[in-house]
């Protein structure tokens, strides 16, 4: 395994995330594609990772993040391993993705040559010199590179393992909610989805960071219902899926990149209004935020989301390439240079 940087440093790139109830997987996925394919430019002769991860992580976060890379070190978020890069992809706030941590900021260009903050929000931190930002939410800021650079081409997402003979199957509906502490949301699509005859077979994708079970999964539902649980890749059921209901997240650009017909509903406040942005500009279609009561207005997206599928998926995939991550990867390869 390659450990040490050749600098000395323990490791060549570090990654601050989270991954748990509260935050979700989503973070750590696209930090764990992000370090694979760094891992696959610096050792191509299949050597272990270059990378390591730092944060705060559950239970079933660590065992699926160990059973992707085994030999992966987590780091408790009070240690201090060196780094060549240290890439941040951690909220401050988990209920703001604007909030930033200026200490942290600080603290890490400490033990580091190169420090890049991925931003989830649509505003760019007040971040110190030499610091780089990258971001790919609408509405974000003019791009400055290589201080900020901001576009939709950053959107973290690595579509490499698409099937183009797989089908969609119009009455398939994927549900992916992501992380939660509780099963408001699940119920509430559920239900819906149990009315709709549309609809034949529902595939519900549970995210590792749920220690809760799945209470809301109807054992009387008319209709054929699947679970899934660390799927090495969401891919196939993101591409014969008819319709995606996500609350926005990782998960949410992935099956834009597959142009998979999206309807999102936030679990959050701050995913309900990024999801209106991504609705305005055409490529999903929003139902707001999840809570109890708004079973009408999430059906008729669910069935404006259905209607409107073919150019949805067109302007999405038009839209989100799904080489963002590659893009990211490189330029943290561009900063593993200029470390040394």
């Amino acid at each position: 395994m390659i450990a040490a940087a050749p600098n000395g440093n323990d490791w060549r790139v570090l990654f601050l995330c989270d991954a748990h109830a509260a935050m979700g997987f989503g973070h750590a996925s696209r930090c764990l594609h992000l370090g694979k394919l760094v891992t696959r430019r610096l050792s191509p002769d299949g050597a272990g990772p270059v990378f390591a991860f730092q944060g705060s992580f559950s239970t079933g976060a660590r065992a699926r993040l160990a059973s992707a890379v085994p030999e992966l070190s987590l780091y408790t978020p009070t240690a201090s391993p060196r780094a060549d890069v240290i890439l941040i992809d951690r909220l401050a706030d988990t209920e703001d993705p604007d909030a930033w941590d200026p200490g942290l900021v600080s603290e890490v260009r400490g033990r580091c040559g190169r420090v890049i903050y991925l931003a989830s929000g649509r505003t760019a931190p007040a971040l110190p010199a030499g610091v780089e930002c990258i971001g790919y939410q609408p509405g974000g800021p003019p791009a400055r590179p290589p201080s900020i650079r901001w576009g939709l081409e950053y959107a973290p997402v690595a579509i490499d393992d698409a099937d183009p003979s797989a089908e969609r199957d119009p009455t398939r509906a994927l549900v992916a909610l992501g992380g939660s502490r509780d099963d408001v949301a699940l119920d509430l699509v559920l239900d819906v989805l149990e009315g709709m005859p549309e609809v034949e077979r529902i595939d519900v994708l549970l995210s590792p960071v749920n220690e809760h079970p799945a209470k809301a999964i109807p054992d009387r539902s008319r209709k054929a219902v699947f679970l899934h649980r660390n799927v090495p890749s969401v891919t196939p059921l993101l591409s014969r899926a008819g319709l995606v209901i996500a609350s926005y997240g990782h998960l949410g650009w992935e099956a834009l990149a597959l142009g998979a017909p999206l309807c999102l509903i936030g679990q959050k406040r701050f995913q309900a209004d990024l999801a209106a942005a991504l609705a305005s500009a055409g490529l999903a279609i929003s139902a707001g935020l999840a809570e109890r009561g708004a079973n009408s207005r999430l059906y008729q997206a669910l069935l404006q989301t259905l209607l409107e599928r073919e150019p949805l998926s067109a302007r999405a995939q038009a839209a989100v390439d799904g080489r963002g991550l590659a893009r990211i990867a490189d330029i943290i390869c561009q900063d593993l240079r200029g470390a040394r």
